[in-house]
Protein backbone atom coordinates (compact mmCIF):
# COMPACT_ATOMS: atom_id res chain seq x y z
CA UNK A 1 0.00 0.00 0.00
CA UNK A 2 1.23 3.49 -0.82
CA UNK A 3 0.53 6.21 1.77
CA UNK A 4 0.37 9.85 0.67
CA UNK A 5 -0.25 8.96 -2.93
CA UNK A 6 -3.27 10.89 -4.16
CA UNK A 7 -6.68 9.41 -4.70
CA UNK A 8 -8.30 10.78 -7.82
CA UNK A 9 -11.88 11.11 -8.99
CA UNK A 10 -13.04 10.46 -12.55
CA UNK A 11 -16.58 11.74 -12.52
CA UNK A 12 -18.12 10.21 -9.42
CA UNK A 13 -15.76 7.21 -9.37
CA UNK A 14 -12.88 7.31 -6.90
CA UNK A 15 -9.66 5.88 -8.34
CA UNK A 16 -7.59 4.63 -5.40
CA UNK A 17 -5.54 1.94 -7.10
CA UNK A 18 -2.49 2.31 -9.31
CA UNK A 19 -1.22 -0.16 -11.90
CA UNK A 20 2.46 -0.48 -12.76
CA UNK A 21 4.47 -2.80 -14.95
CA UNK A 22 7.92 -4.15 -14.30
CA UNK A 23 8.77 -5.72 -17.63
CA UNK A 24 5.68 -7.76 -18.46
CA UNK A 25 4.63 -8.21 -14.81
CA UNK A 26 1.55 -6.20 -13.83
CA UNK A 27 1.51 -4.86 -10.28
CA UNK A 28 -1.56 -3.33 -8.63
CA UNK A 29 -1.15 -1.06 -5.61
CA UNK A 30 -3.86 0.37 -3.40
CA UNK A 31 -3.40 4.06 -2.54
CA UNK A 32 -4.41 5.42 0.84
CA UNK A 33 -4.55 9.16 1.36
CA UNK A 34 -6.27 11.84 3.36
CA UNK A 35 -6.74 13.83 0.12
CA UNK A 36 -8.81 13.18 -2.98
CA UNK A 37 -9.31 15.46 -5.96
CA UNK A 38 -10.55 15.51 -9.55
CA UNK A 39 -8.02 18.08 -10.81
CA UNK A 40 -4.69 16.76 -12.09
CA UNK A 41 -3.00 20.15 -11.79
CA UNK A 42 -3.76 20.30 -8.08
CA UNK A 43 -2.10 16.88 -7.70
CA UNK A 44 0.91 18.20 -9.63
CA UNK A 45 1.15 21.25 -7.35
CA UNK A 46 0.90 19.07 -4.23
CA UNK A 47 3.85 17.06 -5.54
CA UNK A 48 5.80 20.25 -6.27
CA UNK A 49 5.11 21.28 -2.67
CA UNK A 50 6.62 17.97 -1.52
CA UNK A 51 3.56 16.58 0.22
CA UNK A 52 3.19 13.27 -1.66
CA UNK A 53 3.70 11.27 -4.81
CA UNK A 54 1.49 10.85 -7.86
CA UNK A 55 1.11 8.71 -10.93
CA UNK A 56 1.03 11.33 -13.68
CA UNK A 57 1.34 11.51 -17.44
CA UNK A 58 4.86 12.34 -18.61
CA UNK A 59 3.31 14.91 -20.94
CA UNK A 60 1.59 16.61 -18.02
CA UNK A 61 4.75 16.94 -15.90
CA UNK A 62 7.42 17.07 -18.63
CA UNK A 63 8.47 20.66 -17.87
CA UNK A 64 8.80 19.82 -14.16
CA UNK A 65 10.84 16.69 -14.90
CA UNK A 66 13.12 18.52 -17.33
CA UNK A 67 13.63 21.41 -14.89
CA UNK A 68 14.33 19.04 -11.98
CA UNK A 69 11.35 20.23 -9.96
CA UNK A 70 9.91 16.70 -9.97
CA UNK A 71 11.63 13.36 -10.24
CA UNK A 72 10.59 9.79 -10.77
CA UNK A 73 10.61 7.68 -7.65
CA UNK A 74 10.16 4.26 -9.29
CA UNK A 75 12.24 4.31 -12.49
CA UNK A 76 12.25 0.50 -12.78
CA UNK A 77 8.49 0.53 -13.27
CA UNK A 78 6.28 2.05 -15.94
CA UNK A 79 2.59 2.78 -16.33
CA UNK A 80 0.50 1.59 -19.27
CA UNK A 81 0.68 3.84 -22.31
CA UNK A 82 -2.70 5.34 -23.12
CA UNK A 83 -3.98 6.86 -26.32
CA UNK A 84 -4.71 10.52 -26.80
CA UNK A 85 -7.78 11.47 -28.79
CA UNK A 86 -9.11 14.63 -30.36
CA UNK A 87 -12.87 14.53 -30.13
CA UNK A 88 -15.08 16.54 -32.47
CA UNK A 89 -18.87 16.47 -32.72
CA UNK A 90 -18.73 15.56 -36.41
CA UNK A 91 -16.25 14.39 -39.06
CA UNK A 92 -17.27 17.45 -41.08
CA UNK A 93 -15.42 19.56 -38.49
CA UNK A 94 -12.05 17.98 -39.37
CA UNK A 95 -10.86 21.06 -41.18
CA UNK A 96 -7.35 21.98 -42.31
CA UNK A 97 -7.09 24.13 -39.15
CA UNK A 98 -7.95 21.14 -36.93
CA UNK A 99 -5.35 19.04 -38.78
CA UNK A 100 -2.76 21.78 -38.15
CA UNK A 101 -3.60 21.75 -34.43
CA UNK A 102 -3.35 17.95 -34.37
CA UNK A 103 0.02 18.01 -36.13
CA UNK A 104 1.34 20.76 -33.84
CA UNK A 105 0.31 18.71 -30.77
CA UNK A 106 1.97 15.58 -32.17
CA UNK A 107 5.17 17.52 -32.89
CA UNK A 108 5.23 19.08 -29.41
CA UNK A 109 4.58 15.76 -27.70
CA UNK A 110 7.32 14.04 -29.71
CA UNK A 111 9.70 16.94 -28.92
CA UNK A 112 9.02 16.56 -25.18
CA UNK A 113 9.42 12.79 -25.50
CA UNK A 114 12.80 13.24 -27.18
CA UNK A 115 14.02 15.64 -24.48
CA UNK A 116 12.93 13.32 -21.66
CA UNK A 117 14.62 10.33 -23.31
CA UNK A 118 17.80 12.30 -24.09
CA UNK A 119 18.11 13.40 -20.46
CA UNK A 120 17.47 9.85 -19.21
CA UNK A 121 14.17 10.72 -17.51
CA UNK A 122 12.30 8.08 -19.59
CA UNK A 123 13.21 5.26 -21.91
CA UNK A 124 11.91 4.67 -25.43
CA UNK A 125 10.18 1.50 -24.24
CA UNK A 126 8.24 3.45 -21.62
CA UNK A 127 7.03 6.05 -24.08
CA UNK A 128 6.72 4.86 -27.69
CA UNK A 129 6.79 7.46 -30.44
CA UNK A 130 3.51 9.32 -30.92
CA UNK A 131 2.15 8.78 -34.43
Amino acid sequence: MIHNGWEFYQGEQKINGWEFYQGEQKIKVRVKSDRAVNDGDIVRRWCLDGVGIAKKSAIDVSADLLAGRLQRVMPGYHIPVTEMWMVLPSRQLITPAVRLIRDALKNKINELRGQLIKEGRLSEEEWPAFE
